[in-house]
């Protein structure tokens, strides 16, 4: 597997505003939970995108 243009590692079809919201929601619940790992994921890949 090759690595990805910068910028392109995450597809058109993951972009969505209904991924984006749901991406949202496991950010918030990371926060609620406590959940450090799955926070620090979440909120790298909201950035990146």
């Amino acid at each position: 597997m090759g690595r990805s243009k910068t910028g392109q590692a995450v597809s058109a079809e993951r972009k969505t505003p209904e991924e984006l919201a749901k991406l949202d929601a496991l950010l918030d619940e990371a926060e609620a939970t406590g959940d450090l790992a799955m926070w620090k994921r979440a909120r790298t890949v909201r950035a990146y995108i």
